[in-house]
Formats: structure tokens, sequence, C-alpha cells
């Protein structure tokens, strides 16, 4: 399932994420998708490289959100 920002989501109590899970943004929710990265073609850096990334660049794109 691809996500959009600006898509709102209600609990995901179960951890995988569906359509059921979307809701109108209008609506209360849980979360909403506030950014988006790609993470680029090539060997797999690790885990903890994948998270420091996603944790930089989701900072930044919480900041302009």
């Amino acid at each position: 399932m691809t996500l959009t920002v600006g898509e709102c989501l209600d609990d995901v109590a179960s951890g995988v994420l569906t359509t059921d899970n979307l809701v109108d943004c209008d609506l209360p929710h849980t979360y909403e998708v506030f950014g988006d990265f790609t993470v680029p073609d090539g060997t797999f850096p690790g885990d903890d490289a994948i998270t420091a990334s996603a944790q930089e660049q989701c900072n930044a794109a919480f900041e302009a959100y």
C-alpha cells in the first residue's frame, strides 16, 4: 500500500496498513502522512543506516509541514 502526503489514518492496531485505516482528515484521526522519501538503489546499508536516514528526513519533513 502506498500512502501520499496529506492522507490520514485511524489507529493501526494490527501494525499492517490497509485502505480500511484511511479516514477523512476532517474527522478525528491518529496519524497523518507529512512527508516521504526514497531509499537510493544499491546495496542495503543496514538497519541502523536506514533508521538514521529516515529520522533525519522525517524530522526535516515534519518541520516543513
